[in-house]
């Protein structure tokens, strides 16, 4: 029996070497497998996709043309255009093989983000973030949904990790990308001074300020990021689709599937008896998917809507890698030790909120 024992240890360490290594590749791997997908749709694609997108290309393979005119305008986000300024020089396949970048980037995201919130299968988070049909849609395309993506979802990664002047800086600079994302930089300031965090707090500012004081040089204006705010945000000029338009579209924008898994998470906690202890641990992403998808609904709403939004679509890929985490956490809700009857009501409670979004 002894030497039995002294036999099968070997045995047992390779099998727990051998799922290391396979839990630190697959997700990896599979990131990547992705982005081969994505690269695909890019060579089978027969064009642009609406002339926003040839815009922005124009200005990625004119950035050094003239920098600091894109790089103030509030419409080419500068942010957005500095990313670009070096694949552009090299053409069209280098700027879509950037684009697949930050959205195999913000897929193998979600799934650290998975990982963090000890989800039982967190590689799941890759598939239900990069299987989103308007994720592979845009996969590649020149929006800046697409690198708003990636940040936004390394700002929750590095929150929940509690590396806040990372946070900071990650949030401020994707005011550069899009603009109404200073509403994410206030809750975090919120957040920090609760925290007694003064360092973060102050580095929010940084881009906006920058921004204001290159303006300030080149045009005269001392504050020029609001006038460019008002002008390029917060004028409404675009027709308005309703409060619930984007909860109708969510699952065409993210998929059934992944919408069905999302509401059994929301189901699951309503049902779950440590309510307080499951916002203490899961908060972060919920607040910011939450934030990102009211503020849009409020910008479509018909009856109190503000700022300059038409209901696009593709506005909600920023939050897709949120969504696929979420999403994980309503699968892992269903092999969780709760109730089976719990399982049933959440289950059934999503099917027909699905099915109420959809008609």
């Amino acid at each position: 029996g002894k030497d039995q024992s002294i036999s099968s240890k070997p045995a047992t360490e390779l099998s727990m070497a051998n799922n290391v290594v396979f839990n630190k590749w697959f997700p990896l791997l599979l990131s990547l497998t992705m982005g081969v997908v994505y690269w695909i749709f890019s060579i089978n694609s027969e064009g642009f996709y609406q002339h926003d997108e040839v815009t922005h290309y124009y200005q990625m393979v004119t950035f050094w043309d003239n920098p600091m005119l894109y790089i103030l305008d509030m419409w080419s986000r500068g942010g957005y255009k500095i990313l670009y300024a070096l694949p552009g020089l090299l053409g069209k396949n280098a700027i879509y093989l950037t684009n697949i970048f930050f959205t195999t980037g913000s897929c193998y995201l979600a799934y650290l983000i998975s990982k963090k919130y000890e989800f039982k299968y967190p590689s799941l988070a890759i598939i239900l973030t990069g299987l989103q049909p308007m994720v592979i849609n845009l996969s590649f395309r020149c929006y800046p949904e697409i690198p708003s993506m990636f940040f936004t979802a390394l700002l929750v990664l590095t929150y929940i990790n509690g590396r806040y002047i990372a946070t900071a800086l990650i949030s401020s600079f994707l005011f550069s990308i899009r603009q109404e994302m200073a509403a994410v930089s206030i809750l975090l300031g919120i957040l920090f001074i609760a925290k007694r965090q003064w360092v973060p707090l102050l580095l929010l500012a940084w881009v906006p300020l920058a921004l204001n004081l290159l303006g300030w040089i080149k045009y005269g204006d001392p504050q020029y990021v609001i006038t460019m705010m008002v002008k390029g945000g917060l004028q409404d000029t675009y027709q308005r689709n309703g409060f619930f338009y984007f909860w109708m579209m969510l699952p065409d924008i993210a998929g059934m599937v992944v919408i069905y898994l999302f509401i059994t998470a929301g189901a699951g906690w309503l049902l779950a008896k440590e309510k307080w202890k499951l916002i203490r641990k899961y908060h972060f992403a919920a607040m910011i998917f939450m934030l990102y998808f009211l503020m849009h609904c409020a910008f479509t709403s018909k009856s109190f809507g503000f700022g300059r939004s038409g209901g696009v679509a593709r506005f909600m890929v920023v939050i897709s890698p949120l969504i696929g985490v979420i999403a994980t956490g309503g699968f892992n809700f269903f092999i969780s030790r709760q109730p089976v009857r719990s399982k049933l009501i959440a289950g059934f409670l999503a099917l027909g909120i699905l099915f109420a979004f959809m008609s």
